[in-house]
């Protein structure tokens, strides 16, 4: 994730850069478009299909809650946060996403559970970032197989290899190498022991407890166990992704094999990464239709694909977002601040030996 920087001025510029990118991606994708014809392909959709995809967005909703559940510290009281809980701050986090620019619907949700539930929400975000991790992995890794399994150009196969690679080389570093490396610095140079006058810098100790308390979210707040079961979540959450592509290009008659589908679908995630407007704007349908070209779709039928693949990844879970900001607008502000921890400990224990 992106933060923004702390200057007014820097968020303007970011800002403006993501709007920039948005309208120049969205000019390269429209420029050989009949855009006539994509309107007429999206009147004539099959509502059938675009009711099979709300199912298929909603299961992928709520498999990335249950790994959530599975990655967050416990509760005070020693109990996990209920699912039913943590789905409407997730879809809250959501409508951040598609409202805010640099993805801060990330911040938001980290926010509003940590507060709601009384979490350290230092650790809270670490989760954010490993979850985000997660994805990268288990979509590469699924994208190499169904690149693998349909034959796939060269190009395509050394992408997702190399994106395979890279999403689990950060995975071991995130939640093995980090929180070690912490615990290491700590013993060295412990500040407020006075072990090194050398590491002696103004605020060092409150960076080492931040980094205590992001690690304790990354790598130790939780077993290997849950790490293994959030991973097999996010990688069974991106054939739903895959689905969706599938279902929406049939409801528009153009015909996609599932492994296409799940090509399209991975080059328009990825393309998320890429700052852009809100909403990822212009750099997702770039990507859908450039990809959706690649596997034999013509220009204009393939932008309809991505237009429509769009709405319906972000727009329900955008609208249900709204729906329980409102809900939960009372006793979000009724809430106590969430949990802070005591200056010299990690957030749940050696984040490296957890």
């Amino acid at each position: 994730m992106r933060p923004l920087p702390s200057s007014p001025f820097g968020r303007i510029w970011l800002t403006l850069l993501g709007i920039g990118i948005s309208a120049a991606a969205l000019w390269i994708a429209v420029r050989n478009v009949d855009l006539a014809t994509v309107g007429q392909r999206l009147a004539d959709a099959d509502v059938r299909y675009l009711l099979l995809a709300l199912v298929a967005a909603s299961v992928q909703v709520y498999l990335r809650t249950v790994r959530w559940q599975l990655l967050l510290p416990m509760r005070r009281d020693g109990r996990r946060v209920a699912a039913r809980r943590i789905l409407p701050v997730l879809l809250i986090g959501y409508l951040g996403n598609v409202a805010l620019p640099a993805r801060l619907g990330e911040v938001v949700r980290t926010y509003l559970l940590s507060r709601r539930e009384g979490l350290d929400s230092v650790a809270v975000f670490g989760t954010v970032v490993l979850e985000r991790i997660l994805d990268v992995a288990a979509l590469a890794m699924f994208a190499l197989i169904v690149a693998l399994s349909i034959g796939a150009p060269p190009w395509i196969l050394g992408a997702a290899g190399l994106a395979a690679v890279f999403g689990l080389v950060a995975l071991v570093v995130a939640t093995a190498g980090l929180p070690r490396a912490v615990i290491t610095i700590s013993d060295r140079f412990d500040p407020s022991a006075g072990a090194s006058s050398s590491f002696r810098l103004p605020g060092a100790a409150t960076i080492l407890r931040l980094a205590y308390r992001f690690s304790g979210g990354v790598g130790g707040s939780h077993s290997r166990r849950a790490v293994a079961g959030a991973a097999t979540l996010s990688f069974l959450a991106w054939p739903f992704d895959a689905l969706l592509v599938w279902l929406v290009s049939s409801s528009i008659n153009i015909d996609i094999s599932p492994g296409a589908a799940a090509l399209i679908s991975a080059a328009a995630v990825l393309s998320t990464a890429v700052p852009s407007a809100p909403g990822y704007l212009g750099t997702y349908e770039l990507a859908a239709a450039a990809a959706a070209q690649a596997m034999g779709v013509a220009s204009s039928p393939a932008f309809a694909v991505a237009l429509l693949a769009h709405a319906f990844t972000i727009l329900p879970a955008a609208i249900a977002g709204g729906v329980s900001l409102v809900v939960l607008r009372d006793s979000l502000a009724m809430a106590p601040p969430g949990a802070e921890i005591d200056a010299q400990a990690p957030a749940s224990g050696d984040p490296a030996r957890d």
